[in-house]
């Protein structure tokens, strides 16, 4: 994959950091259906309005009020390219720090808006720096490391931009872990394009202390799974684990990471997950030692039980039929019967990668289908969640739809289908500043 990327298969293509509106009818309807007027049918505000009320933070007017917060996050991180032509401060600007400034606010509140401004600072400076090195250029082989654990965490947590919600995670270093996991889940599909912009906050790339090598990525790619499964199961960090799962349908959805194309490009790796441990437990802790050096776990360690039957599936491709089953999580089957998931969310997600993984279909024809279908997909998505309310049945099933996606290795394809981007470019040159 690198070879092609340096021999310019990729080309000058890129979609890191783009913000484009979803053209599609569907998109139109939902957005008209539950009143999501203006930066809505931007699908990389998608955490804002999905993602943010996923959490359930608060069941009242206080949940919309974190969405501003977010809102105001994916607005600034991406404000370069929402230029609407008026002197600064621009019209809507001043109604976002309306907003922020509300009168008797609760003191959980303020806490909740100071916790996002410091979040809001921290990418400022960021940023500042890297427009300082725009003029840098990169290899496309070269990455940023870290010296210690806790602190790479940190600072993982604090980039993964979701402090308005920090109240809401568990308390001490769990809360800490579960907000850098939901900046590495991100990070598997961006690996290439950081290695191109010198991203200086790749956690894949710290975790292999800079290594791209096969055996160093499958097994940073295996500790990333134990971490998703200690959080996956665990009560009190649900906050957590509706964040890490709403990152990754972020992903799929945004209208920004060119992920299909990247696993249509190294899908046939999916076997190679399946023979990691794939169901251990773990924290950062038990996974790395201070100095970010892989730990192998005790042969007694926890085992995240999975309950799974079989889901039957239809799907049509290119005017051909697939018929079958496949065994799932029972929350994704239940949901599914229940209505509560569309059952073309899961052959989205999980049936026709699979067909692909099986050879029953060609790359060619896959990539066709899931680019036609793209823009229903995140469609389907925003309805679903609107529809029932971001209940906590939903938010489940939404959680073991997209372990399943993890369990089958399809984000590892993504990582090092993206790789045929790790081309040389310059540090940053993905946005302005």
């Amino acid at each position: 994959m690198l070879r092609r990327a340096r021999a310019g298969a990729n080309g000058s293509r890129s979609t890191k950091s783009k913000v484009v509106a979803c053209p599609s009818p569907a998109c139109a309807e939902v957005i008209d259906e539950f009143g999501l007027t203006g930066v809505a049918a931007y699908p990389v505000f998608l955490g804002s309005w999905w993602m943010a009320l996923l959490l359930h933070d608060f069941d009242d007017w206080r949940l919309d009020y974190l969405c501003i917060l977010d809102y105001s996050y994916f607005f600034e991180y991406n404000v370069d390219k929402a230029v609407d032509g008026s002197p600064s401060p621009s019209p809507l600007m001043q109604k976002v720090m309306a907003l922020w400034d509300m009168p008797n606010l609760s003191d959980e509140l303020k806490v909740r808006r100071s916790h996002m401004l410091c979040d809001m600072t921290f990418f400022d400076l960021k940023r500042t720096h890297e427009a300082s090195m725009r003029n840098q250029t990169t290899d496309g082989l070269t990455s940023w490391v870290h010296v210690e654990r806790d602190t790479w965490r940190d600072f993982k947590a604090v980039d993964a931009g979701g402090f308005a919600h920090y109240l809401s995670f568990a308390e001490r270093v769990s809360g800490r872990d579960d907000l850098m996991l939901s900046g590495l889940v991100n990070d598997w599909v961006d690996i290439g394009p950081d290695l191109r912009y010198q991203e200086c906050s790749q956690s894949v790339l710290a975790l292999t202390r800079g290594s791209l090598a096969m055996g160093d990525l499958l097994i940073c790619y295996e500790r990333t799974l134990w971490m998703l499964n200690a959080n996956f199961i665990s009560e009190q960090r649900h906050v957590g684990c509706m964040t890490i799962v709403g990152a990754c349908i972020w992903e799929l959805c945004n209208h920004r990471q060119d992920v299909w194309r990247y696993y249509s490009l190294a899908h046939d790796l999916c076997s190679s997950v399946q023979s990691l441990d794939l169901y251990n437990m773990a924290d950062l802790a038990d996974c790395y030692t201070p100095d970010l050096i892989p730990r192998h776990i005790p042969d007694d360690a926890k085992v995240l039980p999975v309950p799974r039957r079989s889901h039957p599936y239809k799907v049509h491709v290119a005017g051909t039929e697939y018929t079958g089953s496949v065994m799932l999580h029972t929350a994704v089957c239940d949901a599914v019967d229940s209505g509560l998931l569309p059952a073309t969310v899961v052959n989205y997600q999980i049936i026709l990668p699979l067909l692909l993984r099986r050879g029953e279909m060609d790359s060619g024809t896959f990539l066709s289908h899931m680019d036609r279908h793209y823009c229903a997909h995140f469609a389907d998505i925003m309805r679903s969640g609107h529809t029932h309310d971001f209940s906590r049945l939903y938010g489940r099933a939404i959680a073991a739809l997209v372990m399943e996606d993890w369990w089958s290795g399809l984000y590892f394809a993504m990582g090092v289908g993206s790789l045929i981007e790790a081309q040389p470019d310059r540090i940053s040159n993905d946005r302005s500043h």
